[in-house]
């Protein structure tokens, strides 16, 4: 049997989903949203499993009839993929889907099942439907075909229109407690205390992301490397702010991603920094085995100076994601977080 067992910290969610399910009340047209990593794909799959299997226990899908083993040989004729790698069109990291891809889609969706008694289409990244496509996509929302159903993957509601997620049922996926990353993470990290919690640090509550950077060695050391770039900012040293200049400009050349996991790691002890100003409450703390690096210098720094340093650091994160100019966005964030957490003047971006 294939079950959403497993799918630890969205048990509201998943409780929705097994009462659509027993009662066979399904929505035409679902939205999930959250963070990528947080279990909205593996949710969503879970779902069409369970919808397409042609002999279904309650919620549970068998796992072993002919259209179960389709679903997992990627193969199912009633199953439609926009913008994964499973689909046959768009390619994974296309920036845009657009009105011709979903004329597509609205085609496929409309013809009979050929298998199971549904027809399911996941679209991932709906957020990269363009104004056209979303309007096309409207006419699948406002006439559908009877049993087919079309769950939207999106990092959030903003970039899609009103129209659009008036329609569909919305689900958003949460960002996981550090005890509930600890209990899923910890069977991954062979023993490596300090592997675990550079992990838990980098997931920042994100399930995926916690996962893929067990799998990537190069990615372990950016912990310490984010204590060590903290250290420098706190301090507020003009030589090794040069330094650690050069060498993430460097770094964002060479491995991107490391540079990406490296910010992430950064947000998390600022935050850790601004949790414990406030609170003095180990257990809140996720770098709980480095805190007397976080603490030491709290001294230094205006609770206020730490929130804005937590809020720069994810904006220029974000900023790199977006393809930015690496060199530019670290040196406008690396003069901030110095103003911010050395001082209390006015940051480079308006920051202050």
């Amino acid at each position: 049997m294939v079950s959403f067992y497993g799918l630890k910290g969205q048990e509201e969610i998943i409780r929705t989903l097994q009462v659509h399910l027993s009662s066979g009340k399904v929505p035409h047209a679902y939205l999930f949203t959250g963070p990528a990593g947080s279990g909205r794909s593996t949710t969503a799959r879970i779902l069409a499993l369970s919808l397409l299997c042609l002999q279904p226990d309650g919620t549970k899908a068998c796992g072993t009839c002919p259209s179960c083993k389709m679903m997992q040989q990627g193969t199912h004729p009633d199953f439609f993929a926009v913008g994964t790698k499973e689909d046959p069109i768009l390619d994974e990291d296309a920036r845009e889907i657009d009105v011709d891809r979903i004329r597509k889609l609205i085609a496929a969706m409309q013809e009979k099942p050929l298998i199971s008694s549904r027809r399911f289409c996941l679209m991932a990244g709906a957020e990269r439907m363009n104004k056209q496509a979303q309007n096309c996509l409207l006419k699948l929302f406002e006439e559908p075909p009877e049993n087919s159903v079309i769950t939207l993957i999106s990092t959030g509601q903003p970039a899609l229109l009103d129209t659009v997620v008036s329609r569909a049922l919305i689900l958003e996926f949460k960002r996981l407690p550090v005890h509930l990353m600890e209990e899923l993470l910890r069977p991954e990290a062979n023993g490596d205390e300090n592997l675990l919690m550079t992990a838990i640090a980098y997931a920042d509550g994100i399930p995926g992301k916690g996962f893929a950077f067990l799998k990537q060695q190069d990615l372990h050391d950016v912990r310490d490397l984010a204590f060590k770039l903290w250290t420098d900012l706190v301090k507020g040293d003009p030589r090794e702010m040069v330094n650690q200049s050069r060498s993430l400009e460097k770094l964002g050349k060479e491995k991107k991603q490391t540079l990406e996991a490296l910010l992430d790691a950064l947000a998390v002890i600022c935050r850790d920094a601004m949790v414990y100003a406030g609170m003095q409450d180990d257990s809140l703390l996720i770098n709980r085995d480095k805190k007397d690096m976080i603490i030491k210098y709290l001294p230094k720094i205006r609770p206020a100076s730490m929130a804005r340093a937590v809020e720069r650091t994810e904006k220029a994160r974000h900023e790199l994601g977006l393809q930015g100019s690496t060199p530019l966005v670290m040196e406008m964030l690396l003069a901030d977080l110095k103003t911010l957490l050395s001082s209390s003047g006015k940051t480079a971006s308006g920051y202050g």
